[in-house]
Parts: structure tokens; sequence; C-alpha cells
């Protein structure tokens, strides 16, 4: 008898132990696919970054394993309704598990980072779900394919383990004791490993342990990203440096007025071209053409920025920044976190003061990203997406309006502005599935980068936009700006890693502007108070950001649990909240990282902590538009 009750709880240890070992496997084999599908954006992966992975794997394994835990070894009867729903909850949790992993095989491509929850959160997503997911399945077929053998494989061992160890004992006081002595144990264990050992939870900072920050892609797993950053949707900052330092280093209040200058009452267009890399405009077609041929034309007619950055990764990042200097330096995006009704201040807000009045384009579906809403807390006037777009016709299939179309109607209504305006407009062609219509999907060039013929069919939409406006009897009298929303998919190892990952144009077109090329660091941020600065308000003026017409630029990136602080070609990196000891500092020229001695560097920091802290401390307190 005494056999029989250890055999029965060592069929159920070695239950539980397989389907452990069948989670972690696959999810390790999921990660190779990632690695394999994405190696050209990574250096050689070490032996350390796989086991570090592996250690990840194990931690969401087991957090998978409570609940079969407390099925298998509570003392309830053992009928066959039960074996069926542990094997259920079981591959229910890993299935969920593996499909973060490979929808992030692909989505890490446009990020840059691992996924996290607020991809969930987006308002609007669900309207475009259905098309997404069909998009997805017709391009990435074989990764449905890989996926599919992974769960018919691990579906195939998990049953055969059940087959074999799940056993129907009596229950007595005798299995209820060998129960109750197992079940905390194993649960103990479990959390152990999900949690670490030491004072603090293991992190997605702890990857940092098993690698570089641009390895660390490979150590995490995407189910435990998501899980972290569900965790982290409110901000707990301690302050890193005194007040008088912080507002010296960082102030965040500006006022730019010269009283020997007029007020100038030009209109402001700010333009988001989707996707709009830096990097593409070094890509050339199989004739060594530009894929951008009227936006390099516009480049050199424009004032622009070396050295010129997007504040975030997606869409949703952009138009705060853009918009109201909101930088993207938490893991959840603005417009979905905790503090989207904090008041604050925009340029629709500023210039409305001084007679403006202010729209938001976007030919896509109302709703999406949440953008309609944000312009509502911005204080933009009059939202245009696609059900105020009056040829249905013109409907990508996807996501919204064709981009030449939709920009030819938006630069017809700019025309109809009898005051002056503030204007934004928003692109989305050269989102994926990169769809270009007819006849130009045949006309324009293709690269083995498939974003490239969209690309090129955005920079057409462009031309046509400026040309529309030229006939325009104000248009002598704007502002224009030109930027990307973000940086999307590459396959060049330099522009994929951090800070390059980020580098998108940001240029103004006016003709009281002399183009050129100034060697300095800006941001998204800094197009708040530059158009402040450019038109010569007097309001005072709350900005995370500067005005790109002041000196000594620095430009702040941030990407998982990592700020990049950029000045010029030379960067450092730091781990929040550790800003004394930089991870990495280095050069950035001419398509190389050279690493260089941290105390060659003309900055420290210092600027850091102190925008760091401005930042954290007013968003967390609801000061975002006060001295």
């Amino acid at each position: 008898m005494q056999n029989k009750k250890s055999g029965i709880v060592k069929a159920s240890l070695v239950l539980l132990s397989g389907l452990f070992a069948i989670g972690t496997i696959s999810l390790f084999l999921s990660k190779l696919v990632f690695y394999f599908t994405n190696s050209q954006l990574f250096d050689t992966p070490t032996l350390l970054n796989f086991i570090g992975g592996i250690r990840f794997d194990m931690a969401i394994v087991s957090l998978l394993m409570l609940l079969p835990t407390l099925l298998l070894l509570l003392p309830i009867p053992r009928v066959k309704a039960l074996k069926f729903i542990i094997l259920f909850f079981w591959f229910l949790g890993i299935t969920a598990a593996l499909c973060l992993n490979y929808i992030d095989v692909q989505y890490f491509r446009f990020t840059g980072k691992r996924m996290s929850i607020d991809l969930f959160f987006m308002a609007g997503l669900g309207k475009e779900l259905p098309a997404l997911v069909k998009a997805f399945l017709i391009d990435f077929w074989y990764l449905l394919i890989l996926f599919g053998l992974q769960l018919f494989l691990m579906y195939t061992f998990s049953k055969a383990l059940f087959a074999k160890h799940f056993k129907f004992p009596v229950f007595n006081w005798k299995t209820i004791i060998y129960n109750t002595i197992s079940l905390p144990i194993l649960l103990a264990v479990f959390i152990i490993v999900f949690r670490g050992i030491g004072l603090k939870p293991i992190n997605t900072l702890t990857a940092m342990s098993y690698g570089t920050s641009e390895q660390a892609a490979l150590v995490l797993n995407s189910p435990f990203t998501v899980i972290k950053s569900a965790e982290s949707n409110h901000i707990e900052h301690t302050a890193l440096i005194d007040d008088d330092l912080r507002n010296h280093l960082a102030p965040f209040v500006h006022v730019f007025h010269n009283d020997t200058l007029p007020i100038k009452k030009k209109n402001v267009v700010l333009l988001i071209v989707e996707s709009l890399s830096e990097e593409y405009f070094h890509i050339l077609d199989s004739n060594g053409q530009s894929f951008l041929p009227f936006l390099s034309e516009l480049k050199e007619k424009s004032l622009r920025f070396d050295y010129s950055y997007a504040s975030g990764k997606r869409s949703i990042d952009a138009v705060p920044a853009l918009l109201a200097s909101i930088p993207s330096w938490t893991s959840t995006p603005f417009i979905t976190s905790a503090y989207n009704t904090n008041s604050f201040q925009s340029i629709p807000s500023v210039l409305k003061k001084h007679g403006y009045t202010s729209t938001f384009f976007h030919g896509g579906k109302n709703g999406t990203m949440g953008f309609d809403e944000f312009c509502i807390a911005a204080g933009v006037d009059s939202y245009f997406g696609l059900d105020e777009y009056p040829n249905q016709n013109d409907f990508d299939g996807t996501w919204g309006i064709s981009d030449r179309p939709y920009l030819h109607y938006v630069a017809e209504k700019i025309k109809a502005e009898t005051q002056p305006a503030f204007h934004t407009v928003f692109t989305l062609s050269s989102h994926h599935p990169f769809k270009v219509p007819a006849p130009y999907n045949t006309q324009l060039p293709r690269h083995t980068l498939e974003i490239m013929q969209s690309m090129a069919y955005a920079d057409l939409s462009v031309k046509t936009f400026f040309e529309t406006l030229k006939t325009w009897d104000k248009f002598d009298e704007t502002l224009f700006i030109i930027t990307g929303d973000h940086t999307s998919i590459s396959d060049n190892n330099f522009w994929s890693q951090a800070p390059n990952n980020f580098k998108v144009p940001i240029w103004f077109y006016a003709s009281d502007l002399d183009a050129k090329s100034v060697k300095a660091s800006i941001s998204h941020i800094d197009v708040l108070p530059t158009v402040a600065d450019y038109l010569n308000l007097p309001d005072s003026i709350f900005s995370v950001g500067q005005s790109a017409f002041a000196h000594n630029h620095q430009s702040i990136q941030y990407l998982s649990n990592l700020f990049y602080l950029s000045q010029n070609d030379t960067v450092m990196s730091f781990s929040y909240p550790n800003f004394d000891e930089a991870q990495e500092t280095f050069y950035v020229l001419d398509q190389q990282k050279k690493t260089i001695p941290k105390d060659s560097l003309s900055f420290n920091s210092d600027i850091l902590k102190a925008s760091v802290d401005q930042f954290y401390l007013r968003l967390t307190q609801n000061k975002l538009n006060q001295q």
C-alpha cells in the first residue's frame, strides 16, 4: 500500500515535471524562430543569451503550472473530466504564450522591442483587427505553419504524458497527507522560479545580466514582457536630483518672445508620414535611384538636423510628442496610460489664444489609436477621419483611405481656410500590409524590403499634396513641418539598433527659413517649442523639449527600460534609475558604432536625471502645464 501511495505521488511529480519541460522547450523553440527570422537585426548571439532566455521561459511556464498543480494535488476526486480540464487549461495557457511569441516575430521588426500590454488596449484597434489578421496570415504564412507544427507536437506529447502518468487513486487520509505536503512545496518552487530569489522580482532589466541591451529581445519572451508591462502602468519615481539643479538643467517652462519682433500669424502644417525612417533615404532602387525623389528634393529646401529622432516606436507615441511635447518615456503610451486624463498644453491650445483654428486629418478609421479622443483633449477644433471622407471607394481595404487621393482632399480643405490655422496631416499607406493601389502597384519600383514600394507611393502622394497647395495664396505664409511618426522594418543591423532605430526626418520648410543642415540633435518633443519660437509667441510654453533654434541640443529616447542620451553623434545609454553609470558610450558615424571612453564626453547624465525627474514627477502629479 505504501509503495502504491508513493507511486501515485511519483506519477503526479513526473506529470508536472513533464509538462514543465514541454512548455519550456516549446517557448525556447519559438525563440529560435524569432532569432532566425530576425537574425539580420542582431549581433551574433552568445550562449549566455540563450541560457538567460531559458531562465525567462521557465518563469512563464512556472506561472502556467500553478493551475495544473492545484487541480492535480487538491483533495478532489479524480474523475475523467478532471484529466480533460487540466489538459485543456494547460494547453490553452501555453498556446497563448506561444501565440504572443509568434506574433512578436514580425511585430518586433516594427517596434524594435518585445511586445507590451498596451497593444491590447489601443483604442480603435478592434476595428482593424480582422483585416490585420488576414494580412498577417497571408504575408507570414510560414509562421502559421511553424506555429501549428509546434502546437501539434506539444499537444501530442502532453496527451501521451497524461495517458501514462495520470492516475486514479482512491482518496483516503494518507493520500491527502501526501498531496498536502507536496502541494505547497511545488507551488513555492514554481512561484520562486517565476519571481526569482532576490529581494525584488526579476523584470525586463534582469535580461541585461545575460547580454547587451541590443540582445535583450533574444533573452526575453513576449508573455513575460506583456505581464511586466501590465504591472508597471503606474509610475513610482523617486527624485534623482535636487529641485534647484533640476529646474536649472531641465527648465520645462519657456518664453521665446522677442519684444523687438512682431508675432507671426503664419499657418502651420505638420505633415506626419507613416513609417518615414531616415534609413529609407539611403536605399536605392534597381536603377540606382531614390525611392523618395520628391522628399529628397524637399529635404534640400528645408532647415533640417543631422540627428533627428522620433519620440517612440509607434504612431500612438508620435502624436502626443509632436502636438504636446509629451515623450514616450514610459512602458505604456500616454494615450492609453493611467495619466491620459491629465491636463496638458499643446500646439492647438497655445495657438487658439492667437485666433488660430486647428484640424487633424487622418484617413484611418475614426477611433483608431485613440487619436480622435486625444485631439479633443489637445484642443483640436476638427477631426477628419475615414467617416468624414466623401469617397469610400478610395478605402484601401485595411487601414483607411489611400494616401494620394486623401492628401489631395486634405490640401483642398486646407486651401479653403480663411484664418490662420494649424493643420496636422497623418498619412497611412506606408503601414503594414503596405498596400499600394492600382496602377501604382505596377508602376512604382519594388525592393526586397517590402515597405519600399509603399514609401515610393507615399513620396508620390506628398508631391501631390505640395503641388495642390502651391496654388494656395497662403503657401508662402505657411510653416511646413515634415517628419515620420516612427521608424519601421529594417534588414540592416546598423539601422535596427538604438538610437538609429529612432531616426526620422524633422524638417522645417518656410519661405523665410534658410535651407541648410544643422549638426544638432532634436526630436519630436521639440516641435511644440519650435513652433512657439518661430511664431514669436508671447506665451509661457510648457514643454519637455526645447526649440530647434536653441543651442546645445540633446535628445532622449526610451526603449525597454533603457534611456539613450544623444548629443550630435555621441550617445550614452543608461538603465533606469541607475543614471550614474552608463551602460554604453559610443559614436554613431558612417554606419558604424564605435565605443568610446566615458570620460571623453562633453556631457553627462545630470541632464538626463533632471529631465526624467521633471517629467515623471509632473506626470504623476498632473502638472504637465504648470510652472
